[in-house]
C-alpha cells in the first residue's frame, strides 16, 4: 500500500520532507493510490465515505442546507455532451467522481472544443464516473484544516491553466467579515462530524459576492506546510498537525517568526525540462526562506509582515523561471 499517494507532486513532497516521510505522513490526498479508503480509525465513518466521493459530498451538503455548486454526474462522454448543449453556457468544471486530490483531475471547460480531449484525460487519470458543475470564479478560496484542537486557514490561488490545481497558498489568514458567519457555520458542522478522532479534513470554500460555496473535503497530509521548515512554525495549529501525523516540531524562535508565507508551486510540461536545483545567487530577495526542485516540480516559500511584498516576490521568482525555461 502506497500511503504517498500517486499525485504527481509526490517526488518533491519526499524530497522536501525526507526526514519526515513515514506511513503516517502523507496518509491520504491521492485515494486512489489506498483505494478510495480512509485508514482506520483516522476518521469517523460518516467523514471518510464524503472524502472519498465527490458525489456524496455534494449530496449531503445538499441535504444539511450547505450550498454546493449546481452538480450532474456524468457517465458516458455522449451524456456528457448533451447535458453540455443543454446547459449553453461556459466555463464548466469536470471532474472525476473520486477525489484523487491536487486538483489534477479537475479541468475547467471554456468551450465544446475542449470536451474530447479532457474526457479522455479524466478516463486515463480516473476511469469512472464524472461530474459536471458551473465553474465557481470566487473572490477568494479559503482552505480550512480542521483538527481536534486547532484549526488552520490559509488562502489559495489557482493556476492560469484549464486545470484546478493549486498555484499558491497564504497563510495564516483571518475570514473576511463579509463571509465570517457563513464560514464558521460550516466549521461548527464538520467540526461537529470530526468530533474527537485522530485525523483532520480540510475544506474548500469559495467566496462569493453572493455567500459561500462548498467546494471540497480532503484528508490529505501531503501539504508542505504542515511540516518544519516550510511554514507550519507560522500557523497557530501547525504544530497540532505536524503532531497528527508524527512529525517532529523544532523549536521556534518567536522574535524572529514572520506574520505571513506564502507558498508557491510550479511545473512545468515534460517537454519543457527540470528545474534549477537551486535560485541564481544573482537573485537578491528580501523575504526568500526556502526553495526546493525536484524535476520538473518545484515550491518556494516566501515569509515575510506584508502578504502585498510577498506576492511580488512571488511574481518576481515565477518570472526568473520562466525564463530559465525559455533558456534551457
Amino acid at each position: 500500500m502506497n500511503l504517498l499517494g500517486t499525485d504527481s507532486l509526490k517526488p518533491l513532497m519526499e524530497k522536501a520532507a525526507l526526514s519526515f516521510v513515514s506511513p503516517r505522513a502523507f496518509p491520504l490526498d491521492d485515494l486512489s493510490a489506498i483505494g478510495h479508503e480512509v485508514p482506520e480509525g483516522w476518521l469517523p465513518p460518516a467523514l471518510s465515505r464524503l472524502v472519498g466521493d465527490r458525489l456524496e459530498f455534494r449530496r449531503f451538503c445538499r441535504e444539511h442546507s450547505l450550498a454546493v455548486p449546481d452538480f450532474s454526474e456524468i457517465r458516458s462522454f455522449p451524456e456528457l455532451s448533451q447535458r453540455v448543449m443543454k446547459l449553453g453556457r461556459f466555463p464548466l468544471a469536470l471532474k472525476a467522481r473520486g477525489n484523487t486530490g491536487g486538483g489534477k483531475t479537475t479541468f475547467r471547460l471554456e468551450g465544446y472544443r475542449e470536451l474530447t480531449r479532457f474526457w479522455e484525460k479524466l478516463q486515463k487519470h480516473a476511469p469512472g464516473p464524472a461530474l459536471l458543475e458551473p465553474w465557481v470564479d470566487a473572490k477568494a478560496l479559503l482552505e480550512i484544516t480542521l483538527h481536534e484542537q486547532g484549526i488552520i486557514l490559509s488562502q489559495a490561488g489557482l493556476e492560469q491553466s484549464l486545470t484546478g490545481r493549486i498555484a499558491w497558498r497564504l497563510f495564516p489568514v483571518v475570514i473576511p467579515p463579509a463571509w465570517k458567519e457563513s464560514v464558521e457555520k460550516v466549521i461548527g458542522f464538520f467540526q461537529g462530524l470530526l468530533g474527537t478522532a485522530q485525523g483532520f479534513v480540510r475544506l474548500t470554500i469559495a467566496l462569493e459576492t453572493s455567500g459561500i460555496t462548498l467546494l471540497a473535503l480532503n484528508a490529505g497530509g501531503n501539504r508542505l506546510e504542515y511540516f518544519p521548515g516550510w511554514g507550519s512554525e507560522l500557523l497557530d495549529g501547525g504544530s497540532l498537525v505536524a503532531k497528527c501525523l508524527g512529525v517532529p516540531t523544532p523549536n521556534e524562535n518567536k522574535q524572529t517568526r514572520k506574520k505571513f508565507a506564502r507558498l508557491g508551486f510550479f511545473r512545468r510540461s515534460g517537454k519543457a525540462g527540470s528545474f534549477p536545483n537551486r535560485l541564481p545567487e544573482s537573485v537578491k530577495l528580501d523575504l526568500f526562506s526556502r526553495y526546493e526542485a525536484c524535476g520538473r516540480f518545484a515550491a518556494l516559500l516566501l515569509s515575510g509582515n506584508e502578504p502585498k511584498k510577498l506576492s511580488q516576490e512571488a511574481r518576481t521568482i515565477a518570472t526568473l523561471l520562466a525564463s530559465s525555461e525559455d533558456s534551457d
